[in-house]
């Protein structure tokens, strides 16, 4: 008996992305299967996973592109091409009779996708089994769940020995599947060699030939590599993983758990021993019925051919929120909106008249853009729910913004923003933010990035307008990166553990500054080699074979879908558990990069703490908190001035951009006088400016050896610092406006050099324009160079404005308003749990200020940070004390509040029975003098004692000790005097013993000392 490739499809095979439910369990991604898949004949990838439905918008776009691939190699006449792949949607469903019940069963089950219905079904079913079927970290669907399938639209089997071996009626749910789902319904085979594997398919043919239920054969596929003698070897890495990651399968024990061509299946069938060469050869070919499933066109995407050109595409996927408007009475609207919220802008702002024109101009011209582009649903969509957000919800906003939105000024009159591109002290182009020609070109969405205080209100709003399942956030999948991939190397190969610590202490330093890069193009210009001694990079290629695995998922920081529609059918749902705060969060089970492929609408909703910490603080100060045009107008003032020191003292806590100490090292060598520089010095200390870095900060005179264009980039210091500035240059070399962009983006995506054909061709159309403007040649070549080189290293513009402007803001309050500032940033980071920053904010307002932290002390208001300007200080807040627990600054103060204590044992009696204060707290408040009007610590550390000695807690109350042995009283009393007071007396011991009075004569007698310096500082 032989078989093709073409009889088997490899349906039941896992890669990387299980690992966002299982912890650990495969280490290949998609591409290891398309190639496996091509080099045996098969078609077929799906997207099954333990528990989801994988990143299936990813798959599906990697086989057009590979079927892509295979269509030009037939157009060029190639001979003995592959067929087409097919992606195929499904997942190995965890179930359980009921999943509200605590059952740790998990049976598995793989439920494929026949068509779109049943792709919908899967999703909605995985979407509840996240929202209410969660147990021991799975996703559960049961057996409600399962009956609610479409029988004609999805296809099932019953997966590995994990289906069977849980529940003892499982034969009788067997058959109430086939019932509903008929040929629909499988029973799997597979080919290992284990005890439970061959009793199963004993089973499994016996169920088969008693009730007629079809056999298929599964893999159950986690490596493929299995022959390397390098560290590339997939079972080899598998190990390693499961390995550092202490999780052990002790049932796949005697598995095949590899991708094998079907006569290695067929013959490793024959070795088991179960199955009869036409049972073998009837589960195989069975595969093949998956491959008539019907080709799903995801998000509409499909491949199209433009003469020798293939292309992906996919239709746009605008939400509106007036369908019953036609697009010319919605682009109405959006001009009516416009028009109303510029005359209120030109009011508020004091727009003199004779600059109207130049704004109406801008506001045509973009609104224009806007409506060629059939846009205006966009921004309609964003206006109502943000603007309900604020008013309804009390969200915030951002004075400024992110990205390139604010140079776009109907983003400042829809309220997005508060940036006026008319008055900002550097240019901004709306081109840089969105041109007719580019959207349409591109057959885009644009791209409007907003920075808030909280996402909630924003939702909530969202909500409001388009229905409760049409916006969620998106899920972030979380590959090894560099640092992450040594570690588990290093780990899993059990590397001596000082070399370890060594390597390590190296990577956190690495990771911090990545954690401070603007960008991806940022991060890649951190060699990680820098941070490591050099006798171990060898750890960085070793690591290699690691990096890129999928281990884990997380919710976008800032991304959130929105559809017409309900995402648990069209994406579906993935419920993400903070590693940290344990929070849990419902996902939309699709990555930013895959929405923007598939053109869905994707927006921004970024929480950064400048956005509340700047409201904040001027609530506190008791003055409006400023526009952005009013704040241009103060920085520039005398008071402004006082902004500037801040930067030149670095005294930079809490100012954007600037709080690092390599940072705030430059801004002290800069000194910035003003927000042009400040943008400036925003863009130049990125990575790619490093090497022009050192003259920008010395303010050593820079020129491009051209007068024209020097005068062209005056704001930005002749140098080619922003995108914007390279948008100039293009521009005075005659290229539209609308295509600049276009231009830097294949720049910095190292088009040209791939292609330089192109960049020698944009070369000979400019040539003749800089020597109409310049009058000859000479200097040429040069600009150029600039600015090819300019590309890899130009800063947006807006965005270096807006990150700047945002912490001049708080610059400008620290600078005026340093009680206030410092008081609203020490409650907003204690808050946060950050008491490292809380205790970088106390130094630096002692540094910088001379503000003192004020004392401790029993009787004063310590549940938050308190300024106190008569004094010169800022009393701490006492829960900012480590180990001390949240709740025991306001039970203190309120038992301050509503008693009088004429002693300090009555206090502690209360402390122990009134609040959560454990003797821990107790005493290192003690040592701290907190308690000190009651006397000095060392005193009250042995009424404490006494407490300890005399009383005990029993369920929550506090009570005096009633017995005490004669053979061994406490604090070693004489028994003589220790009978003064019990009232009663038995030859062992004494009972009904007055403890107040006890108290208060030992009380009396103990001498009051402090507890050594020494032993106060280590508290």
């Amino acid at each position: 008996m032989k078989f093709t490739p073409k009889n088997f499809v490899n349906y039941h095979s896992h890669k990387y992305w299980s690992q966002a439910v299982v912890g650990a369990d495969c280490p290949l991604g998609y591409e290891d299967y398309i190639k496996r898949a091509k080099e045996l004949g098969q078609s077929v990838i799906t997207s099954v996973e333990h528990g989801f439905q994988g990143n299936y918008w990813l798959l599906n776009e990697m086989i057009l592109q590979e079927n892509i691939e295979l269509r030009k190699r037939r157009l060029r006449g190639e001979e003995n091409v592959p067929r087409d792949l097919k992606f195929v949607f499904g997942a190995e469903v965890y179930w359980v009779k009921n999943r509200h019940e605590k059952d740790r069963s998990n049976c598995h089950m793989i439920v494929l996708a026949k068509n779109e219905n049943g792709r919908q079904a899967i999703n909605y079913m995985l979407s509840i089994a996240n929202e209410d079927g969660i147990f021991n970290k799975r996703p559960r669907v049961d057996l409600e769940l399962i009956d609610e399938l479409p029988s004609d639209d999805v296809f099932i089997t019953t997966a590995c020995v994990g289906y069977w071996n849980k529940y003892e009626d499982i034969e009788e749910i067997t058959l109430r599947f086939y019932k509903k789902f008929k040929n629909n319904f499988m029973l799997e085979v597979q080919c290992h060699h284990t005890e439970k594997q061959i009793a199963l398919n004993k089973k499994i043919l016996e169920m088969h030939n008693k009730y007629g239920i079809d056999i298929i054969c599964g893999l159950d596929t986690h490596v493929i590599n299995t022959e390397s003698p390098y560290s590339d070897n997939d079972i080899k890495r598998r190990d390693k993983i499961l390995e550092y990651k202490h999780i052990e399968y002790p049932d796949e024990n005697g598995w095949f758990i590899d991708y094998p061509d079907v006569n290695t299946i067929v013959k490793r069938f024959r070795e088991q021993g179960v199955l009869s060469d036409s049972e073998i050869k009837r589960s195989i070919i069975n595969t093949s019925l998956i491959e008539e499933f019907d080709d799903l066109k995801l998000g509409g995407m499909e491949i199209v051919q433009d003469g020798d050109n293939f292309y992906l595409d996919a239709p746009i996927k605008m939400p509106t929120l007036y369908p019953d408007l036609t697009m010319d009475e919605r682009n109405k609207m959006f001009k009516d909106i416009i028009n109303k919220e510029w005359k209120k802008y030109a009011k508020v702002e004091h727009i003199k008249r004779d600059d109207f024109s130049k704004y109406i101009e801008g506001i045509k011209y973009e609104v224009g853009e806007i409506i060629k582009c059939k846009m205006s649903d966009y921004f309609l969509l964003h206006y109502k729910p943000m603007k309900r957000g604020v008013e309804v919800y009390g969200g915030k906003i951002t004075k400024r913004g992110r990205g390139s939105g604010v140079s776009y000024f109907i983003n400042t009159l829809l309220g997005f923003s508060k940036v006026d591109r008319f008055k900002t002290p550097i240019k901004l182009y709306p081109e840089r933010f969105i041109t007719s020609d580019r959207i349409l070109k591109a057959k885009a969405l644009p791209d409007l990035d907003n920075n808030v205080d909280k996402q909630e209100p924003f939702v909530k709003a969202f909500r409001d307008e388009l229905g409760e399942h049409s916006i969620y956030p998106m899920i972030s999948f979380k590959p090894l990166q560099k640092s992450s991939a040594i570690k588990l190397y290093m780990g899993a190969e059990g590397i001596n553990a000082q070399i370890q610590n060594e390597v390590t202490a190296g990577l956190k330093e690495y990771e911090k500054t990545l954690k401070h890069c603007e960008s991806e193009e940022d991060k890649e210009q951190i060699d990680i080699k820098e941070y490591i001694d050099p006798k171990y990079h060898k750890y960085v290629e070793l690591s290699k074979p690691y990096q890129g695995i999928i281990m884990t998922k997380s919710v976008h920081a800032c991304a959130h879908l929105i559809i017409s529609g309900d995402i648990r059918r069209e994406v579906g749902l993935f419920k993400c558990v903070s590693e940290s705060n344990g929070k849990e969060t419902m996902t939309a089970c699709i990555e930013g990069s895959s929405a923007d492929h598939y053109k869905y609408l994707k927006t921004d909703l970024l929480i950064v703490d400048v956005v509340g910490l700047t409201e904040a603080i001027w609530e506190r100060i008791g003055e409006p908190s400023p526009s952005n045009n009013k704040l241009e107008e103060m920085l520039n003032s005398e008071k402004g001035q006082k902004a500037w020191e801040m930067y030149a003292k670095g005294l930079t806590l809490c100012v954007n951009q600037c709080e690092q100490t390599g940072t705030r090292n430059k801004c002290k060598r800069y000194k910035m006088q003003n927000t042009a520089e400040l943008s400036a010095f925003v863009a130049g200390v990125r990575p790619a400016f490093k090497s022009l870095l050192n003259d920008f900060l010395d303010r050593k005179p820079y020129t491009t050896g051209i007068a024209k264009l020097d005068e062209l980039l005056e704001d930005s210091y002749h140098y080619m610092l922003y995108q914007e500035s390279i948008m100039a240059y293009l521009s005075f070399l005659g290229i539209d406006m609308k295509e600049t962009y276009d231009i830097i983006k294949k720049i910095s995506k190292k088009v040209y050099l791939k292609h330089p054909e192109l960049m020698e061709e944009l070369k000979n159309k400019c040539r003749p324009m800089w020597i109409k403007k310049v009058g000859d040649i000479n200097g040429f070549e040069e600009t150029w160079q600039i600015m090819n080189d300019a590309g890899s290293y130009a800063f947006n513009a807006s965005h270096s404005y807006c990150v700047g402007g945002d912490g001049a803001e708080i610059a400008y309050c620290k600078g005026n308003y340093p009680f206030e500032t410092y008081e609203v940033c020490l409650n907003w980071f204690y808050r946060k749990g950050n008491k490292d920053k809380v205790s970088l904010l106390q130094q630096e307002m002692m540094d910088g200020f001379g503000i003192k932290v004020g004392e401790m002390k029993w009787g004063k208001d310590n549940r938050k940070f308190t300024l106190d300007k008569e004094n010169n200080c800022i009393y701490p807040c006492l829960s900012s004390i480590k180990g001390m627990g949240r709740t025991c600054a306001e039970e203190l103060y309120n038992l301050y509040e509503n008693n009088e204590y004429k002693s300090f044992f009555e206090l502690v009696l209360d402390i122990k029975s009134k609040t959560t204060l454990d003797n821990s707290m107790l005493e290192d408040l003690i040592k701290l003098d907190y308690f000190s009007e009651f006397g000095k610590s060392q005193k009250l550390l042995k009424i404490v004692e006494l407490y300890n000695v005399f009383y005990k807690k029993e369920k929550g109350e506090v009570k005096a000790k009633k017995i005490f042995k004669k053979e061994k009283l406490p604090l070693n009393m004489p028994i003589d005097e220790f009978r003064k007071y019990a009232n009663k007396e038995t030859e062992k011991q004494f009972s009904d013993v007055n403890i107040n009075k006890l108290i208060k004569d030992i009380e009396v007698r103990i001498e009051n000392k402090d507890v050594t310096l020494i032993l106060k500082l280590k508290t």
